[in-house]
């Protein structure tokens, strides 16, 4: 875990939104880890809902950002 908290995938990130309002895109919804929860809020996305994991009990956040029309 070298890479985690170098910013690699705040980068990844940003260019993948980027190419989504290119798209002219205005929503997108993930399932996210949830150890990575607080890394996509920090982008605006907000939970919408949950996901139960394959392991008994454990539920994934749905993540979504609505992105405003361009």
């Amino acid at each position: 875990m070298p890479y985690i908290g170098k910013g690699y995938g705040k980068v990844l990130l940003l260019d993948f939104l980027a190419k989504v309002k290119a798209a002219d895109m205005t929503t997108i919804t993930l399932d996210a880890d949830p150890h990575a929860m607080a890394f996509y809020e920090r982008f605006g996305f907000k939970i919408t809902g949950q996901l139960e994991s394959s392991i008994e009990g454990r539920f994934l956040p749905m993540m979504t950002l609505f992105l405003p029309k361009a």
